[in-house]
């Protein structure tokens, strides 16, 4: 007999379904209170990884960097606690344990471990297997299934050593203070004398070297004990682009060509460090010899072993000149005196690469004068509006180059857009990119050599100032 059921047609023009009997529905609902239930599956790992980028080297984690794993399961779980993911970091601490940090109600669970000063492991880390080794703790917390509250599996393989991710602990990536000295002395403003007590509104330099070229944004000071009161000192200077400075006049040298350094600043002048050299003492002396009445003379009317003598070399070929360190501040030279000597340099070597004018005023002036300019500036809100100003004093008769360089982090408190405003839509010339090893491109230490990309875009800046110093000779020839 059919069991398809009928349609019965009636007056009205209305379908009616046939009545089904109640055994029918007995059965019916029977068969479903009888249908098992569907199996819970637990979450099981399908994939362990590392996921962080060590900064230190290409392959190596710093001090006090974090290293992270991740750890993709089968399906999306949530996680209560703080469980840990237990690795082997070799010597120093074999048994580390990264602590769960992100990811509940996903599939990727992110645990996460801080390098101390003291691990090492040159061979790389070694991710550990969650059955034999117990790589994955609870620690009095869960992880299950988001649909069902299933418990997650702890089992899984695990993915042995990560040769790309060693760990020297004995190094960081964060400058660390190497010496706090006070650089200035005391003297008497009429003389010069040196006396042993700073008297009123004398200015106390005091001097913070890092261990690597550092970048100083916002307001920095230090707290300086006199007697039984507290004062704040304020930072002055040595912040920006003194490495990038060392690191183009490197580039000139390794081009075939000469390169000399001038730096003016008496107190927290940093490129004779950064270059190797250290300057003799003398260089106030000659621009003091060098004042209003011997600007515009030839390099006749300076002894050319004098200019020798206060030259230091430094390695590759740069000559770098500077004030000597640790002796008393000396009173700021004459704009005239200073564009004498760079006058007379400009006839010796092929490049003269200036850092560390006394005020602003100097600067433009020099500026003003010399065959080629090379704005260098971050984008940063007081860097920025350094550089828009100079631009807006030099004019278009005076045309710059522009530098645009992170010196320290790939990324900056303005955008594109509000650095592109600033320049009234200039774009940059050269755009220097963010390397960690930055400070080595001026030191020249060759274990860590900048990135490709570095190393192009300050070749780039060297052939700027170089073409438009050609190009200013010929125009006024």
């Amino acid at each position: 007999m059919s069991t398809q059921p009928r349609l019965w047609v009636v007056p009205r023009g209305r379908v009616r379904w046939p009545t089904v009997p109640a055994a029918t529905l007995l059965l019916v609902l029977s068969a479903l209170l009888a249908a098992p239930a569907r199996a819970q599956t637990a979450p099981t790992v399908t994939n362990m990884a590392v996921t962080s980028t060590p900064q230190l080297t290409s392959t190596t984690y710093g001090a006090y960097e974090q290293i992270e794993i991740t750890l993709t399961f089968s399906a999306a779980v949530n996680v209560a606690g703080t469980p840990h993911l237990v690795f082997s970091l070799g010597t120093g601490n074999p048994s580390a344990e990264a602590d769960y940090t992100s990811g509940s109600g996903t599939t990727q669970l992110v645990f996460t471990y801080t390098v101390l000063p003291t691990d090492e492991d040159t061979n790389g880390i070694f991710l550990l297997e969650g059955t034999q080794d117990n790589a994955l703790v609870l620690d009095g917390g869960a992880i299950t299934a988001t649909a069902d509250n299933t418990a997650a599996s702890l089992s899984f393989g695990g993915r042995g050593r990560q040769d790309n991710h060693k760990v020297d602990g004995g190094q960081s990536i964060f400058p660390t203070i190497s010496t706090v000295a006070v650089t200035s002395t005391p003297t008497l403003p009429s003389s010069g004398t040196a006396l042993d007590t700073y008297g009123r509104d004398a200015r106390i330099a005091l001097t913070v070297t890092f261990d690597r070229a550092v970048t100083v944004t916002g307001t920095v000071q230090a707290t300086l004990e006199v007697g039984d009161d507290s004062h704040q000192a304020d930072y002055a200077s040595g912040s920006g682009t003194s490495s990038l400075i060392a690191a183009i006049a490197r580039a000139v040298a390794d081009d075939g060509r000469t390169a000399t350094v001038v730096d003016l600043d008496p107190v927290s002048g940093r490129l004779p460090g950064l270059l190797g050299a250290a300057p003799p003492d003398g260089l106030s002396t000659l621009l003091a010899a060098m004042g209003p009445d011997a600007a515009g003379e030839d390099e006749a009317g300076v002894p050319p072993d004098q200019i020798d003598r206060l030259c230091a070399q430094a390695d590759g070929g740069v000559s770098v000149i500077g004030h000597a360190h640790g002796t008393a501040p000396p009173p700021a030279p004459s704009a005239d005196a200073v564009r004498t000597l760079l006058a007379h340099l400009a006839n010796r070597t092929h490049l003269v690469l200036v850092a560390g004018f006394p005020d602003p005023d100097m600067k433009l002036e020099i500026m003003q004068c010399a065959d080629a300019r090379v704005l260098i500036y971050e984008p940063t809100l007081a860097s920025l509006s350094v550089a828009v100003r100079s631009l807006a004093l030099l004019g278009t008769g005076c045309p710059a180059t522009l530098v645009q360089c992170f010196s320290r982090t790939p990324r900056s408190s303005l955008s594109s857009a509000h650095v592109r405003y600033a320049l009234g839509d200039r774009q940059p010339d050269v755009v220097i990119p963010f390397d960690t090893a930055l400070h080595a491109a001026a030191t020249g230490e060759k274990s860590r050599r900048p990135g490709r990309a570095y190393r192009q875009s300050v070749r780039k800046a060297m052939e700027h100032a170089i073409e438009s110093a050609a190009l200013s000779a010929a125009e006024a020839s």
